[in-house]
């Protein structure tokens, strides 16, 4: 056995170990299944390419190397359709159809001259492939296909975050090394004098993507849904225990006042009739903050994603109930300073939950007490609602009508406690998914907000001082004003 087919044999070993692997962890998931697809082209591709390596006659070597490459045709379509999963790239339904039938066109011409016309000897092979006139093609395809689902994977990669970020950057640079290496393949194929020494990087690439699918768990999404699903029971414990004080309350002077009145033997009419009025305010007070919470909980488990004209006032007021309890039991003071007629560009079910996060993760820096202010005001025009985030101005055009100018102007919302503050070599990693100082947290608090404010198509950004407080100021779209 030459060091071509050993070097073939480790690589489709490990890459269809790897594939396997990945069919049954998880069988639903389409990204694993995408992932084992394209390691499986790979690895059928090695053991046929070992086997070719190892035969000693022209029709032997001919037919295997026929073989090997009927696999090798779909490594790059199988690689596409992993990056555009990797990347959630939405495509038309007829694009995979399409892609499929060029690659059944390549199989159905791999046991013809026009594919593969012959083997002849090459310097230090005794039968190595002459290329047809439709593998000139495929050669072409083959490359751009891979320069193509790479594009897909940099822009992902640019416009990614800490988590999904690092995910992308692994993929890229672990296969890089296989792909270099198997490409040295094609070198004899057109005369260039390359052997393919580098052809066991295929198998070193895909065991390096093996360690972080194992270690780092580059795959694992639902790791993530399920520690988001943590905090949020972790929020709608801190509710439970709002509806708990909250409708105790009334309940308790119901109680006392019905007391009151079977004790009293000589009330007259006039105190029946008080006491009674009393008692229905308390009882109507108790049902409210009821259908309150159940409202809220319906719109926290509404699946839809609707960006429309808010009343930043309305919202932030209708936030207060559910966290007043927690407010009281800290002696903190909430502090709403929103103009009048403040609107933002946002989905309400997005803004509640940002700012009831907010709001009670600052109580949970002061547990000795403390003060919490939130101011709002209209941005300068010039700040665009660009992918940058507000980060550039822009000059306002005088040809933009009023709806589009309201949609540029951002409104600016500062959230700011005067607790101990966060240390200057944590707050740059504040917004990073599992990262948390607290014994009892998930990380995941302050990373679901920024995500709920970036899907808004805002901005959130954190100052601190340490002994003096923190601040976090967010920046929405305004909401589009009325035409006269």
């Amino acid at each position: 056995m030459n060091y071509y087919a050993f070097t073939s044999l480790f690589n489709g070993a490990v890459v269809l170990a790897i594939s396997f692997y990945l069919f049954f962890r998880q069988r639903q998931n389409d990204l694993y299944q995408s992932c084992a697809i394209f390691a499986m082209c790979i690895g059928l591709w090695c053991i046929f390419y070992a086997v070719w390596q190892m035969q000693h006659s022209y029709h032997e070597a001919l037919t295997y190397i026929r073989l090997a490459m009927i696999p090798c045709y779909a490594i790059p379509f199988a690689f596409l359709w992993f990056a555009l999963k990797l990347t959630n790239t939405s495509y038309h339904s007829w694009q995979p159809a399409a892609l499929l039938a060029i690659l059944l066109f390549f199989m159905f011409f791999s046991f013809n001259p026009l594919m593969i016309r012959s083997v002849e000897p090459v310097t230090g092979f005794n039968f190595w492939p002459r290329p047809g006139v439709l593998m000139n093609l495929y050669v072409s395809l083959f490359f751009l296909i891979i320069l193509l689902g790479y594009w897909f994977l940099w822009q992902a990669y640019r416009n990614a975050r800490d988590t999904r970020r690092w995910q992308i950057r692994w993929v890229m640079l672990s296969l890089l090394p296989g792909w270099l290496g198997g490409a040295t393949n094609w070198c004899l194929w057109y005369g260039i004098p390359v052997p393919p020494v580098a052809h066991i990087f295929v198998g070193v690439g895909f065991l390096l993507l093996f360690y972080a699918i194992v270690r780092g768990r580059l795959f694992d999404v639902d790791v993530l849904a399920d520690l988001v699903q943590e905090a949020k029971l972790s929020a709608l414990g801190i509710m439970a225990t709002s509806i708990n004080h909250e409708v105790r309350n009334p309940l308790f002077v119901i109680k006392g006042l019905a007391e009151t009145l079977l004790e009293r033997d000589d009330a007259d009419r006039a105190k029946v009739k008080d006491i009674a009025q009393r008692t229905l305010a308390q009882a109507d007070r108790a049902l409210e903050i009821i259908k309150n919470f159940s409202e809220y909980a319906k719109r926290q488990s509404s699946k839809t994603f609707d960006k429309a004209p808010l009343d930043l006032r309305e919202i932030l007021e209708g936030i207060v109930p559910f966290v007043r309890s927690e407010l009281a039991l800290d002696k903190i003071t909430l502090i709403l300073t929103i103009p009048t007629g403040t609107t933002i560009q946002a989905d309400r079910h997005s803004v509640e939950e940002i700012f009831l996060n907010l709001i009670v993760n600052a109580c949970q820096a002061m547990p000795g007490g403390g003060e919490i202010k939130i101011t709002a005001k209209t941005g300068d025009p010039g700040l665009g609602t660009s992918p940058s985030f507000f980060s550039k101005p822009r000059a306002t055009s005088p040809c933009l009508s009023g709806r589009q100018a309201d949609e540029r102007v951002p409104v600016i919302v500062t959230i700011q406690d005067n607790g101990p503050g966060i240390p200057a070599e944590q707050l740059t990693h504040i917004f990073e998914p599992f990262y948390t100082t607290k014994s009892s947290g998930t990380g995941l608090g302050l990373y679901v907000v920024r995500q709920l404010i970036e899907k808004n198509r805002g901005r959130i950004e954190a100052q601190s001082t340490q002994g003096v407080g923190a601040t976090f100021t967010i920046y929405f779209s305004r909401g589009a004003t009325k035409q006269l």
